[in-house]
């Protein structure tokens, strides 16, 4: 059963649901930029949903 019967999933692309985190910095190199997600959480979009936008 596909919760997502109306668009594609694994890609970004117009139509599809995505789950992005855009992080300011590099959380490969320094994991803490997580630990404050208000100040280090540019763009948070859930099934397609921005829920936060901090990108100019």
């Amino acid at each position: 059963m596909n919760p997502y019967k109306y668009g594609n999933i694994g890609t970004v692309a117009k139509g599809s649901y995505a789950d992005l985190i855009i992080v300011d910095g590099n959380p490969l190199k320094d994991i803490k930029l997580i630990e404050d997600y208000n100040k280090n959480f540019k763009l948070v979009m859930k099934d397609g949903q921005v829920w936060k936008n901090e990108l100019k």
